[in-house]
């Protein structure tokens, strides 16, 4: 059975297909470096999928691992997370475009979607973000945000790509 959002148009084209290309060539897997608790399609961290479970009922019997195991899940979780981070992006008066919206995924705040182009990238993040992604160190936010849309931008791989 095909996962409901394979063969969907506009999810292929969303800012949420997106996020899963730059997070996991959409591939389900398990944070590669080993440096955080982040999973699934759109690399989701334990503390996030813990915060988006409590808000919204009809998540409240799944499990972290019942998470990790399922991409329809994961999308589904992670599309009322697109859609809060989207109200606190307007509600700040930033524009709520894919670039904003990956650095508010990337960071869990507005920091970097707001910030100078040419401060320090590790300024806008905490200590833990910046060991889990050591690419980060020395970079701008300038450069860290470009390094973002070309993440976004890539060839998109078909959803449901495996090695």
């Amino acid at each position: 059975m095909a996962n409901f959002w394979e063969n969907d148009p506009i999810y292929k084209s969303s800012t949420l297909s997106k996020i899963a290309g730059a997070e996991s060539d959409n591939r389900n897997i398990d944070n590669l470096e080993g440096t955080s608790s982040a999973t699934g399609l759109y690399q989701m961290t334990k503390g996030t999928f813990d915060l988006v479970k409590n808000k919204y009922p009809e998540f409240k019997d799944v499990t972290f691992e019942d998470f990790k195991a399922d991409p329809d899940v994961q999308t589904r979780m992670s599309q009322k997370l697109l859609e809060e981070n989207a109200k606190v992006l307007r509600g700040k008066g930033i524009p709520e475009t894919d670039i904003n919206q990956y650095s508010m995924w990337f960071s869990g705040n507005t920091k970097l979607a707001s910030a100078p182009r040419d401060a320090k990238a590790e300024d806008f993040l905490t200590t833990d973000q910046v060991k889990a992604n050591k690419f980060v160190k020395g970079k701008t936010v300038g450069e860290l945000r470009d390094y973002f849309e070309s993440k976004l931008n890539t060839e998109e791989i078909p959803l449901g790509y495996s090695e």
